[in-house]
């Protein structure tokens, strides 16, 4: 008996076990990659997932060559093959032949042939799912050792099974101080809260809060709690998994904006206050220029100069016109000719802004 795998585009068979007589030596070394492509009408039978039964040599095709030659270099005068199947694509294969004498197969040992592919076949799948549960179940405890956050999981009732590196970083406690107990002795969030969201919370939802936990010194660490139901929907008990991130961080950030809000405020409100300030020393600095020294004034709409030419107490030149009056005087912009009165409060509709500067040689 011998049992053989197909490579994965089955150009390619090799045999992994054999059974012999004791008279019979082994030949499972010589029987490694073999190409399969010369065997036509035997593919034919694996693929379609139906048994190659041969008596005698003399029943294969004449012009089967290739066949008869491999049956020939094994001492094999007749043979039945059973494709393993899996999930509906061919995967191997086992048989028996007959190497001393011809044989007649009889139906019953096709189906006990039949009988095994389907167990080695379940066998297959069986080990490739728990391969597959094992390398999921490896990377699901990579990706929780190795998160940035903190993470539990947590039965139905709550009771902790498993809490990550991350959070035993964060809180100072071990790992023995989170199994078997429960996330409301650690949360603010009662008791009765959290067991309302394990039973209302279904599979693709998340329940999201922001709480307090807190570290092995008393201190309390502002988190955000994201629960989530990942396991057990058709068992007898869920699994949930609490994803918990640390907000000290965050909400450092927002203090600093809201500080450096503060003082945008303030800041602009300074320069306000200045600036009216400037206006007014401005305005009270024209009466007490003496005569030859000069401001020259600067249109913030227009973008526009006028000088004006201090003449002692009260006495202004605006561009070429003089202005004795002490209790009020006014400016005129050259663009429009329109004059702006600046009275005792020294108010404006249309406020300047006063700078320093000679005067040109036009006035």
């Amino acid at each position: 008996g011998y049992v053989y795998l197909f490579s994965n585009d089955l150009q390619l068979m090799s045999c992994i076990a054999e059974w012999n007589n004791l008279a019979i030596s082994p030949k499972i070394d010589s029987l490694q990659n073999i190409p399969t492509s010369n065997l036509v009408e035997w593919m034919d039978n694996m693929r379609k997932g139906e048994p190659f039964l041969i008596s005698s040599l003399d029943e294969l095709d004449p012009n089967d060559f290739h066949m008869r030659e491999l049956l020939v270099s094994a001492d094999n005068k007749s043979l039945v093959d059973v494709p393993i199947m899996l999930d509906g694509k061919l995967f191997g294969f086992l048989g028996l032949a007959a190497t001393v004498e011809e044989q007649a197969w009889l139906i019953e040992v096709v189906t006990v042939l039949e009988m095994l592919a389907e167990i080695i076949s379940n066998a297959i799948k069986r080990k490739e799912i728990e391969e597959a549960i094992q390398e999921q179940q490896t990377l699901y405890r990579s990706l929780i050792k190795h998160s940035g956050d903190g993470i539990l999981v947590m039965d139905e009732d709550g009771k902790i099974i498993e809490a990550n590196q991350m959070l035993q970083i964060w809180t100072g406690f071990s790992l023995n101080d989170y199994v078997g107990s429960y996330p409301w002795e650690f949360d603010q969030v009662s008791e009765e809260r959290l067991l309302n969201i394990f039973r209302l919370i279904k599979p693709g939802q998340s329940y999201v809060y922001e709480t307090t936990i807190p570290n092995n010194k008393g201190k309390r660490i502002p988190v955000e709690n994201n629960i989530s139901l990942i396991g057990g929907v058709d068992r007898d008990r869920k699994i949930f998994m609490s994803i918990i991130r640390n907000l000290t961080e965050r909400q450092l950030h927002e203090k600093e904006q809201d500080i450096i809000l503060e003082l945008s405020v303030a800041m602009r409100q300074a320069n306000n206050i200045k600036e009216i300030c400037n206006v007014v020393l401005s305005h009270i600095d024209i009466f007490f220029r003496p005569a030859g020294s000069a401001l020259l004034l600067h249109d913030p709409e227009t973008d526009e100069l006028e000088t004006i030419e201090g003449r002692g107490w009260g006495e202004v030149l605006v561009g070429n016109r003089v202005r004795s009056d002490k209790s009020s005087y006014y400016s005129e912009t050259k663009r429009t000719g329109k004059a702006v009165i600046y009275n005792d409060n020294l108010s404006s509709p249309e406020p300047m802004t006063f700078f320093e500067g000679p005067i040109p040689n036009a006035i």
